[in-house]
């Protein structure tokens, strides 16, 4: 075998090698879920707003977190939501992003007004509560 057959053999392989080894994204998949079956809708009570507060703040926050562990509350004084987010530690921040986003996504089709909440997907979690975490 002569020495350009040897090379465009060696790069195809290569190049075939990082095909394999790149990101394919965070397993979304939906594991469970938790919704408290106590409810405060918009406009009742700064509750709601609370919880709008704490799932856009997981969602933004928790893959620029150390760990991607991320605790948070809103911080309106009357109505207060606590939180809790988490990524598999072994995503890329863009790859986090991506899973806490679809995580409240999942968690506000599945429990809009819940007054507590939890979500698991297969790499990421989210949470949020009346009490604290």
């Amino acid at each position: 075998m002569g020495i350009l057959p040897r090379i465009i053999v060696l790069v195809l392989g290569l190049s075939g090698l990082a095909m394999c080894s790149a990101s394919v994204g965070p397993d979304t998949t939906l594991q469970d879920w938790n919704c408290s079956i106590l409810i405060s809708k918009p406009g009742e009570s700064n509750y709601a707003n609370s919880v709008e507060y704490v799932l856009d703040d997981m969602a933004t926050v928790t893959a620029s977190c150390p760990g991607y562990d991320y605790h948070t509350w809103a911080p309106y004084p009357t109505f207060v939501a606590y939180s809790h987010s988490t990524c598999n530690p072994a995503l890329t921040v863009n790859d986090c992003i991506t899973c806490a986003t679809t995580a409240k996504t999942f968690l506000k089709m599945k429990c809009l007004y819940s007054l507590a909440a939890e979500m698991y997907l297969k790499d990421c979690s989210m949470s949020y509560s009346r009490h604290p975490m």
